[in-house]
Order: C-alpha cells, then sequence, then structure tokens
C-alpha cells in the first residue's frame, strides 16, 4: 500500500520535480556564462537563440507531465513569497521560468513557458494559488521538499 501511495504521490509531483531539475541545469549553464563560457553570439556551435527553444521544449515536456498543475502551484506560491525567503534552488525555478504575466493579460492560448509565467503572475499578485490550482493537493513547503528529494 505504501509502495502505491509513493507512486502516487511522484506521478502528482512530477511537474514540480521536473521545475526543479531544469532550474538546477538552468543555474549551472549560467554559472557557466558567468565564468567565461558563451560570452560571444555563438556557443559551442549554437546560437544563444537555440537557448530560447530549448527553454520553451523543456516548459513543454514538463507541462505534459504536470497533471495536477503541482509545478504551476508551486511557481505561484513561490512568487508569493519574498525573495530573502527564497532558497537557492526556488530561486532557480523562478528565474527558469522567467519574467511574469500580469494576471488578465496573455489570454489567447499560449506556450507552457507562458503558463508558468502566468502562474508567477498569479502569485506575484497574491491570488490565493490553493483557490486557482486546487489539484494538487500540496503545498509549496512540500513540494520543494519532494523537488530536493531527486537532486543530488
Amino acid at each position: 500500500m505504501a509502495e502505491i501511495a509513493a507512486s502516487f504521490a511522484s506521478v502528482v509531483v512530477a511537474g514540480a520535480v521536473g521545475l526543479g531539475i531544469a532550474s538546477i541545469a538552468a543555474h549551472f549553464t549560467r554559472r557557466a556564462r558567468r565564468n567565461g563560457f558563451g560570452r560571444h553570439h555563438y556557443r559551442y556551435g549554437r546560437s544563444v537563440e537555440d537557448d530560447s527553444a530549448a527553454v520553451q521544449k523543456t516548459m513543454n515536456l514538463i507541462r505534459q507531465q504536470d497533471f495536477s498543475g503541482c509545478g504551476l502551484k508551486l511557481v505561484c506560491e513561490l512568487a508569493s513569497m519574498e525573495d530573502d525567503q527564497l532558497t537557492l534552488e526556488e530561486m532557480d525555478i523562478l528565474s527558469l521560468v522567467g519574467t511574469s504575466i500580469k494576471p488578465g493579460e496573455g489570454l489567447l492560448p499560449g506556450s507552457a513557458l507562458q503558463e508558468y509565467q502566468a502562474a508567477r503572475g498569479l502569485g506575484e499578485y497574491g491570488h490565493d494559488c490553493a483557490l486557482v490550482f486546487p489539484s494538487c493537493p500540496f503545498n509549496s513547503s512540500q513540494l520543494i521538499e519532494t523537488v530536493m528529494s531527486y537532486l543530488p
């Protein structure tokens, strides 16, 4: 029975875990750039524009696994917090998502990245993330704890 509960929980939080893993990878990429790698328009034979496409593709994959909306809820709740309350990993998740979309803007169907940016906007503008994403039974503390358990 415990195995079934653990399997259920891992499916429910798949989007949040995906965000955590992708944000750590993005963090190391940014750090490599600050240390002198990739300062030019072309990096490792790829253009900088390729990075934007890679983020879009990554976010699409994460959204496909975010059945419960826990990744969206996590972004929303993290965005509602003050910066000094956030851990490095939580800031990396928000950095991966990028700038927020103000609630009510960007209503046309958009990309997965735009969905996460809209969730960030909801949190920044003080919406109740638990009401907006009711299909996710966990709060940000529980989600981050689960995300951290998957990270090295």
